[in-house]
């Protein structure tokens, strides 16, 4: 067979011709190389280079399919460059049964047809470094009208990035990478298809880093095509220390963490030891001692090279926590929003600035003036303020969350109000033997004293205050006291933690 050396690859025919009673046979399709033939009748064997990766894939050989066709690659995969010459490819097997094939690569000519035709695109032209699994979509679309035009495309490809001279530099892999995606091919009558590239850190001598990249993905019979494409760095770095948070949520490479106390800030922190993902459950308090943190946006952070232990965090004494305001008009309006607090806040969501100014919407949704997105405005603070505990409730621990949805649906909280109040709450409660339970009135919103504009017709504040008890306490039971919604109505929770008693 001749080919030129423009060509960027050949078919090679594999049959088996052993026995009968041999039921399957399987080729690793990927377990190949080529050969040269020198001046002194030797076969130079030809290498592949370490920063290219390849299609692969098992073919099975059953006793009625005795042969299959392997596509083999000539393009720029060597560390030597396909020159004109004979050359055979070998190709192995599980069953190291062998095909060889000889060939004969020429010069190309001028007239050798190349395919400009074909348009390479990318689904997503940027990925986050934070990502431990980076992928791109590559779409590709045949534009031309020529009835014969006839693509194979393959997986193989080499990375480069783009130095700080302005040169492209292979991103070499660490090892010989194999992928198992098939073989696309387009034609007149298939003129779109798309493949997903997989970059895993794991791949490479060293992870993807912020900066400029660019794809060299070789096809057959056709120019090299280059697809480039945007690592987005990790954010600002703010250097290393620890942290206490709570687990929100849990993925494959990450804990999905907030503050123990409400904040409305989410930390990612990447988890390179896949054990703890069965040590921690989701609502866990750890403590995470890290080497870098970066601040990616006003209310995200990523936490990388981190050591995560158990954190026996309790709440601070003397904080009033998460008091949250949601505002309820009968059509569309702007509201002002100002708080004179007895104390000193220590953070407010959104900024307080001189006041709260937000669009509210009947269904509770909140926009500032940028248009962005709230569902409550949010305050917690520091004080000096003597809670009355005159009257109130003892309560078991462990009945904590069947109190706390009867007292707060009988104050007037609705039940998606009074479950992101238990849901916060009972964390610090249900392991108490018991808690002392009493909800303030005058004594808390006399410091910290709500002003809105408009004047609301409902205004409903719901203030806990618990202490934790190590034995039951004679307390005179509180009355609750309903609060009946009508027309613009702002709702309030929070509470406090004081200190134990018994």
């Amino acid at each position: 067979m001749e080919i030129t050396t423009d060509d960027k690859w050949i078919d090679v025919e594999v049959t088996y011709n052993g026995s009968e009673e041999d039921f399957e046979y399987e080729f690793n399709m990927a377990s190949y190389y080529i050969e040269r033939l020198e001046a002194n009748g030797k076969w130079k064997r030809y290498y592949f280079r370490d920063d290219i990766a390849f299609c692969d894939g098992i073919d099975l050989i059953l006793p009625e399919q005795r042969s299959f066709t392997r596509r083999i690659d000539l393009g720029d995969s060597y560390t030597e460059p396909v020159i004109p010459g004979t050359y055979r490819a070998v190709i192995m097997s599980y069953q190291s049964v062998d095909a060889v094939f000889e060939f004969v690569v020429v010069e190309a000519d001028d007239g050798h047809k190349k395919f400009d035709d074909l348009k390479i695109t990318l689904a997503n032209d940027k990925i986050e470094e934070k990502t431990k699994l980076k992928t791109l979509v590559v779409q590709y679309e045949y534009t031309g009208n020529d009835p014969d035009a006839d693509f194979w495309i393959y997986n193989d490809f080499e990375v480069q990035k783009l130095d700080d001279e302005g040169r492209w530099q292979p991103y070499p892999f660490s090892k010989k990478v194999r992928f198992s995606e098939d073989v696309i091919r387009l034609d007149s009558k298939n003129t779109r298809a798309s493949e997903t590239l997989k970059l895993n850190d794991e791949y490479f001598k060293e992870p993807l880093t912020a900066g400029n990249y660019r794809i060299v993905k070789p096809m057959c019979d056709c120019t090299n095509k280059y697809i480039e494409f945007q690592v987005t760095g990790l954010g600002t770095p703010q250097g290393s220390g620890s942290i206490t948070l709570t687990i929100d949520n849990i993925t494959e490479n990450s804990f999905i963490c907030s503050l123990p106390w409400p904040y409305p800030a989410t930390y990612t922190v990447e988890i390179t030891d896949t054990d703890l993902l069965d040590e921690y459950c989701i609502g866990d308090n750890i403590e995470v001692v890290y080497g870098n943190m970066y601040q990616q946006s006003e209310w995200d952070y990523f936490i990388v090279d981190a050591k995560i232990s158990h954190s026996d965090f309790q709440l601070e004494e003397g904080a009033d926590y998460k008091p949250v305001i949601y505002l309820y008009p009968e059509e569309k309006i702007d509201v002002s929003v100002k708080l004179d607090y007895n104390g000193e806040l220590t953070v407010t969501y959104p900024e307080y600035g001189d006041g709260w100014n937000v669009t509210a919407m009947p269904d509770g949704t909140l926009y500032d003036k940028n248009g962005n997105e709230y569902s409550y405005l949010f305050w917690e603070g520091k004080s000096n303020i003597q809670y009355d505990f005159s009257k109130g409730f003892c309560v078991k621990g462990k009945d904590t969350a069947e109190f706390l949805r009867w007292a707060l649906s009988t104050l007037g909280l609705t039940p998606r109000e009074y479950n992101e109040f238990i849901v916060f709450w009972l964390p610090f409660m249900q392991d108490n033997e018991y808690n002392i339970i009493s909800f303030q009135y005058d004594c808390y919103t006399d410091n910290a004293i709500l002003s809105v504009t408009p004047d609301p017709d409902t205004i409903l504040r719901v203030f806990m205050a618990f202490c934790p008890s190590d034995e039951y306490i004679e307390i005179p039971e509180q009355e609750l006291i309903t609060t009946e919604r009508n027309g613009f109505t702002v709702v309030e929770w929070g509470g406090t933690k004081t200190k134990r008693i018994g």
